[in-house]
């Protein structure tokens, strides 16, 4: 099941429409459209953190029977802040900052894309720009008073800027992992103020056929997940990780979930093994070793780290 979270309308109705979303007019708290066997329901939650994070914690609540399989997918609009290029169509957010906490997340890209890959700061107010003496400088800032491009702009990538994304992530984080979790972006301003219901909604309609192939290839997945199992091979794999990380049951689920996709996506697991207890990484001497090691796995799965290297 793919649980998809819109803060507005505007942003929403292009995606409705080209999937035949029906609204469901059961649901008593929040606008709720869902496809005819409702593996694609998409939830209008609110704008800002609180309304995002309570409408992602409801949604996963209401569907708590199928956790395992959920998959949530966060579009919608945001501000574009800085980097050395800025994108014209749809973002995949691979990196998010809370900048009111200053924490940071890393959501996990196993579904293959070829959509921009950016990193979106979340904030708890609208960003705007001032004017003074011909500089730019942001009115948003972090609970030490620094600027957002000072605390965390990097120009390797684009940096955009949302009002929603962390707080899904956060909230989302107690009910799956974050394997299952997307953030799909589109730009509608600079923090000039020049937004408007239409622009979100034009800006939506050009980024609709990327997000329809992106939900179908992630429905795709989804599916194969659903119905694949660890062969015997795998299962010993798994029993072995296990004990060498020593992992917490999250962890644990984690760990399969990490070799099902391997399965499924012919990833060679057993040359990632290889390679990390050749290189002294396995077994593990604890549990907080044994989460650095994990994301080294994860990275391997995902591509942003080869097995060779």
């Amino acid at each position: 099941m793919i649980i998809v979270l819109c803060a507005l309308y505007p942003e929403a109705e292009p995606v409705i429409k080209k999937l035949s979303l029906k609204q469901d007019k059961a649901d008593r708290f929040y606008k709720k459209y869902c496809n005819n066997d409702n593996s694609i329901c998409l939830y209008i939650t609110g704008p800002g953190p609180i309304n995002a994070a309570t409408a992602a914690s409801y949604a996963l609540a209401e569907n708590k029977t199928d956790i395992d399989d959920i998959q949530i997918v966060n579009f919608g609009s945001c501000a574009f802040l800085d980097g050395n290029l800025k994108p014209s169509g749809i973002c995949l957010c691979s990196k998010i900052v809370n900048i009111d906490s200053g924490r940071t997340f890393y959501p996990d890209m196993l579904l293959k894309s070829s959509l921009d890959e950016a990193t979106i700061v979340t904030g708890s107010r609208i960003y705007e720009k001032k004017f003074e003496n011909g500089k730019d400088e942001s009115l948003v800032s972090n609970n030490e008073g620094r600027t957002l491009q000072e605390s965390f702009l990097e120009k390797t990538v684009p940096f955009l800027y949302d009002m929603e994304a962390a707080a899904i992530y956060e909230a989302a984080s107690h009910f799956i992992g974050p394997h299952q979790m997307h953030f799909l972006k589109y730009i509608t301003d600079e923090g000039d103020g020049r937004i408007t219901p239409e622009i979100v909604r034009t800006r939506a309609q050009e980024s609709q056929d990327d997000v329809v192939e992106y939900l179908k290839s992630l429905e795709l997945l989804a599916d194969n997940l659903a119905v694949s199992e660890l062969s015997d091979g795998l299962l010993s794999i798994q029993d072995r990780l296990i004990e060498d990380l020593h992992a917490s049951f999250t962890m644990q689920h984690q760990i399969h979930q990490l070799l099902r996709y391997a399965d499924i996506a012919g990833i060679d697991f057993e040359k990632i093994l290889t390679k990390l207890y050749d290189d002294g990484k396995l077994p593990c001497r604890d549990k907080r070793q044994g989460l650095k090691v994990l994301e080294e796995v994860r990275a391997y799965i995902d591509g942003s780290t080869e097995a060779t290297e």
